[in-house]
Formats: C-alpha cells, sequence, structure tokens
C-alpha cells in the first residue's frame, strides 16, 4: 500500500502558481480541511491541491468573487459572471453612484438655497413691520393734526360768526348791557 503523499504549504504554493500567504489565506476563507503535523504546521494533500486550482481558475480566469466560491464550495449553484458582464454591472453602479453623488450635491445647494431665502423673508418681515409701524403712527399723528386743525377752524368759524352777530347788534340794546354786567 503506498503511503498518501503531502506538501508543505511552500511547495504547495509553487505548484498552484501562488504565494504561500495566500494559500493560507484560501485554505481558511473557504475551508479547506488540510492535514496538520504534530507541530501544527499545514501539509496539502493532491485533493487539496486540486480543490485550490479550481479555486484559483476560478477566482482568476471567471473573476467570482469570495462568496460566490464559498456558495460554490457549499454544493449552491452559483452562476458566475464574466469579466464583461462584472464591468458592464460595475459601469451601471458607477453611473448610479455618479447619479446619487449629483442629488446630494444638488440638495446641499437647494438646502443652502432655502436658508439664505428663508434669511431673506425674515429681513424682509421685520423692515415690512418697521414701515408698519412707522405709518401707524404717522397715520394717528396726521389723524390728530387733522382733528386739530378741524377743531381750531370750528372754533375761528364760531369766533368769526360771534364777531359778525355783535357787528350787526344794536350797541344799545338791552341784551349787550346784560352781556356787560357779566
Amino acid at each position: 500500500m503506498e503511503k498518501e503523499k503531502f506538501w508543505t504549504p511552500k511547495d504547495a504554493a509553487t505548484q498552484i502558481g501562488v504565494e504561500a500567504e495566500l494559500l493560507k489565506t484560501w485554505s481558511n476563507e473557504f475551508n479547506i480541511q488540510t492535514k496538520r503535523t504534530n507541530g501544527g504546521h499545514r501539509r496539502y494533500s493532491k485533493e487539496n491541491i486540486e480543490e485550490l486550482l479550481a479555486i484559483k481558475k476560478k477566482l482568476h480566469e471567471e473573476n467570482a468573487s469570495y462568496d460566490e466560491i464559498r456558495s460554490w464550495r457549499n454544493g449552491e449553484v452559483v452562476e458566475f459572471k464574466n469579466k464583461e458582464e462584472k464591468s458592464e454591472l460595475e459601469k451601471k453602479m458607477d453611473k448610479i453612484l455618479a447619479q446619487n453623488e449629483q442629488l446630494l450635491e444638488d440638495n446641499r445647494l437647494q438646502r443652502e438655497f432655502n436658508r439664505a431665502l428663508v434669511e431673506q423673508l425674515d429681513a424682509t418681515t421685520k423692515r415690512m413691520e418697521k414701515i408698519e409701524t412707522a405709518s401707524r403712527d404717522r397715520d394717528t399723528e396726521v389723524v390728530q393734526t387733522l382733528r386739530l386743525a378741524l377743531e381750531t377752524k370750528r372754533e375761528a368759524a364760531l369766533a368769526e360768526e360771534e364777531s359778525k352777530s355783535k357787528q350787526k347788534r344794536n350797541p344799545n340794546s338791552i341784551w349787550d348791557k346784560i352781556a356787560f354786567w357779566k
């Protein structure tokens, strides 16, 4: 019976065509069951190397993601997209992200405009309130002046009428004499 052959990480990495650290990462990431020495060092079997070669092919040639590789290793049916399809998806995603950025910028500018507009409206409202107050005060003053003028005119008219009335009266009338003694 022939003894199964195992390779060190360095030898296995050379066979697969990757660095030993990447081989360790893939082994952990994709749950590759490796044999361990008594010292805890990894040893790769022929089956391990074949699994890792298949993973390398999926990653490098089919442009699969780690999630897709995990799903494939778990027996799920995974439809791998080729690089051209992925680049189309990436282009669409880039376009959507650019549109999103533009919308965010437009939104920010709109908020700034709204804030400035509110400030102007507040300032205009304060000016209008001052104008209304000044107009109300002026109107009150005009009404008081008009009342005073009317009252003065009325008094002048009464005084003039009284003066005319005195001139028309007979100075020797009894009424004038009574008025004199008052």
